[in-house]
């Protein structure tokens, strides 16, 4: 137990001394809340007659589906880093050198880029929830339940990506074609076939459904709803992120240092 918390710590710290990777992350997590507060604010500061305060329920609810878009993103690009660094550096052949088992080194990548990651994200939603009653000037404010119920979902979707980009990485071995395939398949092509109607049911195995489920104030992609239940969302969701992980895993198992 204590080899493998050295082992994961290790990992964090990677993460962590890469101070590009450390600014985007802070960016686009705890950066979007303190951006949405304080540009909502200032309009509300200039114009309160147009323009109402930042917090209460209505601007939790903007900031959380904000937070959840853009953190998804950032979390692909820190999964995508820590798949493939030791690759990409040569620190990958002296770890396997060290008789270390491959296994526990993926093992390790994915608990330290998760550990990494959820830092920023519960300070990003901490923020948000402090930013809704500083700023609700007599707005009225989202239950403790709702709050729970956005906040899980949004580790839970961010997360997924990280754990997605990651094995995806540990398996093409590239950070770049990484982001590029998984922001092109976020953003647009899921996107696209949810749309089509004729797939029917089949559109319930796409990860954005699923995730637009977890969270009964979603309206969908593009509004267009796709009934299913919150079981089969979530285990949509480990699928993916199984079979993922798993061809990431066996491509470190498989591969020559």
């Amino acid at each position: 137990m204590w080899y493998a918390r050295r082992m994961v710590s290790a990992e964090v710290l990677k993460l962590r001394r890469n101070k590009s990777q450390l600014i985007t992350t802070l960016l686009m997590t705890v950066g979007v809340v303190v951006v949405y507060f304080a540009v909502v604010e200032a309009f509300h500061l200039y114009n309160p007659a147009v323009h109402g305060p930042a917090g209460g329920s209505a601007n939790f609810s903007n900031v959380i589906n904000i937070l959840t878009f853009i953190g998804a993103t950032g979390a692909i690009v820190v999964g995508a880093r820590a798949g493939s660094a030791d690759q990409s550096t040569g620190v990958f052949r002296d770890q396997v050198a060290t008789g270390r088992s491959r296994i526990s080194l993926f093992a390790a990548r994915v608990a330290g880029g998760s550990l990494f990651f959820l830092v920023f994200i519960l300070a990003a939603l901490v923020l948000a929830v402090a930013g809704t009653f500083i700023f609700r000037s007599g707005l009225p404010v989202p239950t403790w339940s709702g709050i729970f119920r956005n906040s899980w979902v949004t580790v839970v979707v961010t997360l997924f990506n990280l754990l997605l980009a990651l094995g995806l990485a540990s398996l093409t071995l590239s950070r770049s074609v990484t982001v590029g395939v998984l922001l092109v398949w976020t953003l647009f092509a899921q996107r696209l076939l949810v749309r089509i109607s004729t797939l029917g049911g089949v559109r319930k195995a796409f990860p954005l459904a699923a995730e637009h489920a977890l969270n009964p104030d979603a309206r969908g992609p593009f509004g267009h709803v796709i009934p299913e239940s919150v079981l089969t969302a979530v285990l949509v969701l480990v699928v993916w992120a199984v079979v993922l992980l798993a061809s990431g895993a066996w491509r470190t198992y498989s591969m020559d240092a």
